[in-house]
C-alpha cells in the first residue's frame, strides 16, 4: 500500500472515532438527564421534561387506537385550545389523582367531558383546568407489542436473543473482512 492511502485511511478512522465519541457523549448525557429526571420527579404526576411527559398506558380504556402498555407522549398545557375529539391527560379524582388518558367528547364552560374509547359512557367527573395535564402529541403501540412478546419465552428470544445474535454475527463478519483486506 502507498503511504498516501494509509494517511487517508488513518484520517478517515480518526474522523469516525471523533463522530462516534460525540454521539457517545451525547447519548450518555441524555441517559444521565433522563435518570436524574426520573429519580427526582418520578413521584410527581405532573412533572414534565422540556414541556413533555412520557406515559405508558396502564389500561385498555383507549383501545383499539391506543393499546394497553402503549407509549404516549403528552405536551404540557394547551387547556384553552382543546377541542372535542382530542386525547388529553388529566388527574382523575376517582382514582386518587392518578393520571388518565381519555378523549374529550364535549367541551363545556366548566371543563371537558371525557371518555375512554373502549367505554360506553362518559366519565362522571368534568376535567377542569386544575386537573388538566396536557394533550397527546404522539403515541406508538410498539411498546405494547414488545411487552406482550416479553411475556413468552419465544418472545424473549425474538426481542433479546436475535438482536444479540445479529450483533455477534456482524462483529465476526467485520473481523473476517478486515483480516481479508489486510492480506
Amino acid at each position: 500500500m502507498s503511504k498516501g492511502y494509509e494517511t487517508r485511511l488513518a484520517k478517515g478512522q480518526r474522523a469516525r472515532r471523533i463522530v462516534a465519541n460525540i454521539l457517545l457523549g451525547f447519548s450518555i448525557l441524555v441517559v444521565l438527564l433522563a435518570a436524574f429526571w426520573a429519580f427526582f420527579a418520578h413521584s410527581k404526576e405532573d412533572a414534565f421534561l422540556f414541556g413533555y411527559k412520557p406515559y405508558i398506558v396502564a389500561s385498555e380504556s383507549m383501545e383499539p387506537l391506543i393499546e394497553k402498555y402503549a407509549f404516549v407522549l403528552v405536551a404540557k398545557g394547551g387547556y384553552d385550545d382543546v377541542k372535542a375529539g382530542e386525547v388529553i391527560a388529566f388527574k382523575a379524582s376517582r382514582i386518587g389523582g392518578k393520571s388518565v388518558l381519555h378523549r374529550v367528547v364535549d367541551v363545556k364552560p366548566e371543563g371537558f367531558v371525557t371518555k375512554g374509547d373502549a367505554a360506553n359512557i362518559a366519565d362522571q367527573n368534568i376535567v377542569t383546568g386544575d386537573a388538566f395535564l396536557g394533550r397527546k402529541v404522539w403515541h406508538t403501540n410498539l411498546t405494547a407489542v414488545l411487552y406482550r412478546m416479553l411475556q413468552t419465552p419465544n418472545g424473549v428470544f425474538l426481542v433479546v436473543g436475535l438482536p444479540c445474535a445479529f450483533i455477534a454475527f456482524l462483529v465476526i463478519v467485520t473481523r473476517m473482512v478486515k483480516r481479508a483486506l489486510r492480506r
